[in-house]
């Protein structure tokens, strides 16, 4: 584990963060938003965040690991991470460390699947991934009227 995974690692774990980015210039980025929602922030406003970079996350599943890929990171620590998002990762050869792997991420509700998880199980292209979670989440605004 490099220094600034470690770095970014302590930091998740010291504050409320969902998800910390420590960009290869040192520069940290954090975000307490749940879920993929940091991840898609960044990768629509400003993707080179994520170009090099080292990302703690809580919780890593599928969909997050793709999404990582795509922003092109360096290194993941995970807390929680999906058997998917382990072979995700180890397919790309992105170093990954984590705490507790499950089988899947379970939704808010624990009643099932992630959502997120589940919209990426059959994607294997990084990019595709964002374009298929980016609709997802357009749809589910337009049902919720946000």
């Amino acid at each position: 584990m490099t220094e600034r995974m470690k770095q970014a690692e302590q930091i998740l774990q010291q504050t409320q963060a969902a998800c910390v980015v420590i960009q290869k210039d040192g520069t940290v980025v954090q975000s307490e938003l749940p879920g993929i929602r940091p991840l898609m922030g960044w990768l629509e406003q400003s993707p080179e965040i994520l170009k090099g970079a080292c990302v703690a996350d809580k919780v890593v599943g599928k969909a997050a690991a793709l999404l990582m890929l795509y922003g092109g990171v360096a290194e993941v620590c995970g807390e929680l991470v999906s058997q998917a998002a382990i072979e995700c990762l180890k397919e790309a050869h992105v170093p990954l460390t984590y705490g507790k792997a499950v089988p899947y991420i379970l939704n808010r509700d624990h009643t099932g699947m992630c959502p997120m998880e589940q919209c990426c199980r059959e994607i294997d292209s990084p990019k595709e991934a964002y374009e298929a979670l980016k609709r997802m989440i357009q749809n589910r605004k337009a049902k919720s009227g946000t």
